[in-house]
C-alpha cells in the first residue's frame, strides 16, 4: 500500500509518498528442552519454489537451528530437514530463508518460535 504525507491540513499539497510492502512469514512452533535436540521437517509447496532448480535455506541464528538437508522434487516443491536446539530457558524466535541461489529470489520465510523448558529431573 502507499503512504501519503501532506502539507498542509486540506490534503492538496503532497509532500512525499512511499511504497509500504507487508512481507508475512509461516509460524512454526517447536518445543524442546534446554540440552536437547529436536529434529523437524518442513514442506515447501511446488507453487513456493516455482521454478526453482535448488533451494538455499539460511538460519538467522545458526547456533539454534541448523539446516540439515534440503530435497527438491519437481512435482511436489521442496522438503527443508533441520536441527533445533534450545540453548536457554524461554521463548525465541529464529527466521528461516529459503533462497533461490540462482535468481536470489526469497522462495520462502519462516519464523520458528522456539519455546525451551527445564529438564525433567527425577528421583533415582
Amino acid at each position: 500500500f502507499f503512504m501519503v504525507f501532506y502539507a498542509d491540513v486540506h490534503f492538496s499539497r503532497v509532500t512525499a509518498v512511499q511504497l509500504v510492502e507487508v512481507m508475512g512469514m509461516r509460524n512454526e512452533v517447536v518445543r524442546v528442552a534446554v540440552g536437547q535436540s529436536v529434529d523437524r521437517s518442513i514442506a515447501l509447496a511446488h507453487a513456493e519454489v516455482r521454478d526453482a532448480a535448488t533451494v538455499s535455506v539460511y538460519s538467522s541464528h545458526p547456533e539454534a537451528v541448523a539446516v540439515q538437508q534440503v530435497s527438491m522434487d519437481p512435482q511436489y516443491g521442496a522438503k527443508v530437514s533441520f536441527t533445533v536446539t534450545a540453548l536457554q530457558v524461554g521463548k525465541s524466535s529464529c527466521r528461516v530463508h529459503a533462497v533461490d541461489p540462482a535468481t536470489r529470489r526469497r522462495v520462502a520465510a519462516l519464523l520458528l518460535v522456539i519455546t525451551a523448558d527445564l529438564p525433567e529431573v527425577k528421583l533415582a
